[in-house]
Parts: structure tokens; C-alpha cells; sequence
């Protein structure tokens, strides 16, 4: 009879001890693994710092507020008087058509950006801008051009255009008179839905609206 009654006891504890192995079990299978767990503020990784000297790009609108330093800027890269076919100016850049002061047959095309002008490259002449005399006729001295009336040029044309939500995209100085005797600013403006120009004189005055 005793040696009964201990069977059963061994019998009971090994039934106990697989019961909780089993348990234990389940609940290592329910725990979600390491990898799994989203990373903490702490071990999120940071994003990467810009490489030193890295140069930042202006945010703001620059020539749209003050353009008066573009006629010095390109002077001082061609080292004689800047007479350009036209000239684009651009919140943040300018690109302009300049005649070559010692080959007056050639015609250049710069960008001027961060204040500073590039080198350059050649434009091929097309239409009846064929030689240096023709050049020499479709071109406007920037000596002559008053580009502090930009902002008020920009602010007439808003005015003017009225366009919803639009933006001015460009300003541009056109001297090669292909279509005017003179030779006139137009401000381009647009948004999602429309677009137009103003074209005013070296004055400032209106000649045409266009939307």
C-alpha cells in the first residue's frame, strides 16, 4: 500500500511539472519578438547633418525687391559696358544676352546667381541678328535702364492682371524689337488656372495687358 500511495505522488508531480513546462511554452509563443517592437524616440535613428561648406540656397525673393546691383554685378564679369538683347529676372537669378564690348558680332548668355555671375556661354545668332551692326541694333545699354522700378513694376502688374492666387513668375527686359520700336519691360503672372503679361515702357507706363 505504501509503495502504492508514492507511485501516485511521483505520478502527480511529474503531471504538475509538464503542466507548467506547457504553460511556460505558450507564453514564449505569445511574446512578439525583439525585431518586432517599434524603435523609442531614443533609438530612432537622426537624420544625417549636411556636409560641411554645403551652401544653403537663399529662401527668399531677392531681385523681385532690389535689382539695382544686376548692371554692376555683369559689368564688373565682362570688364566694359553691358548692352544686352534681353534680360530675365528671376526671384532668386538673372539670366541675360550680352554683347561681347570687344567682338561686338558675338553674344554671350549669363546667369548671375547668389551674386555671383558665371563665365558664360555663346549664343548662336538666328533671325536678322546676323552681324555686328545688328547686334549693335538690338541691343539696350543697362546704363541707360532704371532697375529700381521693379517692384513697381510688379506691383502694376498684379494690379492689372488681377489673377486669383497668381504668382509672378518672371520679369523680362526686351530690347531686341522684333515686334516694338521700343524697348519695354513685360512681368509675367500666372496660377492653376490663367496666365497673362503686362508690358510697360523703360518708364514704367503700360503699353499692353495681355490675359
Amino acid at each position: 500500500m505504501r509503495a502504492y500511495k508514492e507511485r501516485l505522488g511521483l505520478l502527480a508531480a511529474a503531471l504538475a511539472l509538464a503542466s507548467l513546462v506547457a504553460g511556460c511554452g505558450r507564453l514564449k509563443r505569445r511574446a512578439p519578438p525583439p525585431d518586432d517592437d517599434p524603435p523609442s524616440a531614443d533609438t530612432a535613428p537622426s537624420p544625417e547633418p549636411p556636409e560641411p561648406g554645403t551652401q544653403v540656397e537663399p529662401g527668399h525673393a531677392s531681385y523681385f525687391r532690389d535689382a539695382t546691383s544686376v548692371p554692376g554685378k555683369l559689368g564688373a564679369k565682362i570688364q566694359g559696358p553691358v548692352r544686352v538683347t534681353e534680360l530675365v529676372l528671376y526671384p532668386e537669378y538673372v539670366i541675360s544676352e550680352v554683347q561681347d564690348p570687344r567682338k561686338r558680332g558675338n553674344v554671350d548668355r549669363y546667369t548671375l546667381r547668389n551674386g555671383v555671375v558665371d563665365d558664360g556661354e555663346p549664343v548662336r545668332l538666328m533671325g536678322q541678328m546676323k552681324t555686328a551692326r545688328d547686334v549693335d541694333a538690338a541691343v539696350v545699354d543697362l546704363a541707360s535702364v532704371n532697375f529700381g522700378i521693379v517692384p513697381k513694376l510688379i506691383r502694376e502688374a498684379k494690379h492689372r492682371l488681377r489673377i486669383e492666387d497668381g504668382k509672378v513668375s518672371h520679369v523680362m527686359l526686351d530690347a531686341s524689337r522684333v515686334f516694338h520700336k521700343q524697348v519695354t519691360w513685360r512681368v509675367y503672372m500666372s496660377s492653376a488656372r490663367k496666365s497673362g503679361f503686362v508690358e510697360l515702357d523703360l518708364h514704367g507706363r503700360v503699353q499692353r495687358v495681355s490675359d
